[in-house]
């Protein structure tokens, strides 16, 4: 046999080969998936430092008197209720937001520990706590309200958290305002860093105070 005629015939039969095995399809063709990549670890949300709050004593009074002094058309003059006996003078600059009415008998929340003040040559000796915002254009003042079936002398803490052991004698203006500055009304409940304000009978409150309305 020629050596042409060998080619041929090899030709032949790789040609006999590849129409017996057909091409598979590309997307048949098995690959290596490439690995996923790793996803980063969560980050875990900043814990809250509310040992700035821990230091303020906040209770449950009840207003027993409330007169506006000769002195003054602005000021309430209060006498509160603190339980075990302990009644304090408390004045507030509520007078066109509530009416004596509404305020003798009410249970507040109020601050005990704070410095004293002197407002129109009156000494307050405890300090009750509202919501306040502005809505069109005027000061809108909210009481917080302890929750139901309060009783005088309930203790405020953070939800979450516990009482401390024992409270400061007195915190002066200036670590109460650092209190202030991050306690706001979130749903209507109080809240301080985002944590809610709570006794050991429920939230405290401010029906009708919008997001973010500062309290003070």
């Amino acid at each position: 046999m020629s050596a042409l005629a060998l080619i041929d015939q090899t030709l032949a039969r790789i040609d006999r080969l590849l129409a017996a095995s057909p091409a598979r399809p590309l997307s048949s063709v098995p690959t290596t998936a490439a690995p996923a990549p790793e996803a980063a670890p969560a980050k875990a949300p900043a814990a809250v430092d509310v040992s700035q709050f821990l230091k303020a004593k906040i209770q449950v009074g009840k207003l027993l008197s409330v007169e506006k002094p000769e002195n003054s058309e602005k000021l309430f003059k209060c006498q509160v209720d603190l339980g075990n006996g302990v009644t304090r003078q408390l004045v507030t600059g509520l007078v066109g937001f509530y009416t004596e009415q509404q305020l003798r008998d009410r249970l507040i929340m109020t601050i005990v520990n704070l410095k004293a003040a002197t407002l129109a040559g009156l000494a307050s000796e405890a300090m009750l706590l509202a919501g306040e915002n502005m809505k069109d254009g005027k000061l809108q003042v909210l009481l917080l309200e302890p929750p139901a079936a309060s009783q005088i002398g309930d203790l405020v803490y953070l939800e979450g958290h516990t009482l401390p052991k024992e409270f400061p004698d007195q915190i002066n203006r200036k670590q109460w305002e650092k209190i202030v500055k991050d306690s706001f009304v979130q749903d209507e409940v109080a809240s301080y860093s985002g944590v809610k304000w709570v006794t050991s009978k429920g939230h405290v409150t401010c029906p009708g105070a919008p997001n973010g309305a500062g309290i003070h």
